[in-house]
């Protein structure tokens, strides 16, 4: 190994003499459940991963597809990161991205770190939103190509 920029080093070859030689290695396995919410994983052919399909039943991707929804490129929610909407899907308030239209400072006082003030802030700044113009749609479609 060498250091390869500030943090991650750099594997340069593995060292196949300082293998244990007594017993035999073990085989990697991908897993065939979410670790998260235990629906099936696939894996496309021209892909090297895996990937949930739980969908937005997944609680981890629920929490990306809400922080993909609301960052700048997309709806530009200011306020709505990935703390908060961690917080959201957690406390199951927050099901999908509509739902982020529903919230009121009611339910979001609530919520850890968020007082009468933020809340009241939080709330009315996604709720006096512009329709979106085409392009934040798209992104907010999660498509692949957009992101």
């Amino acid at each position: 190994m060498r250091r390869a920029g500030d943090v991650i080093p750099q594997v340069i070859r593995a060292v196949h003499e300082q293998r244990p030689t007594d017993r035999e290695l073990p085989v990697f396995r991908m897993p065939q459940q979410c670790p998260v919410c235990q629906s099936a994983t696939e894996r496309d052919e021209d892909e090297a991963v895996r990937r949930c399909v739980g969908g937005l039943y997944c609680s981890a991707q629920r929490k990306r597809a809400l922080t993909h929804f609301a960052q700048r490129r997309a709806m530009d929610i200011e306020g709505l990161g990935e703390k908060l909407v961690e917080q959201l899907v957690d406390a199951d308030l927050v099901r999908t991205p509509a739902d982020i239209y529903g919230l009121t400072p009611e339910i979001l006082t609530g919520l850890e770190r968020m007082g009468e003030k933020s809340a009241g802030q939080s709330a009315g700044q996604h709720r006096a939103l512009a329709p979106p113009a085409a392009g934040p749609v798209v992104v907010c479609a999660g498509h692949p190509s957009c992101r």
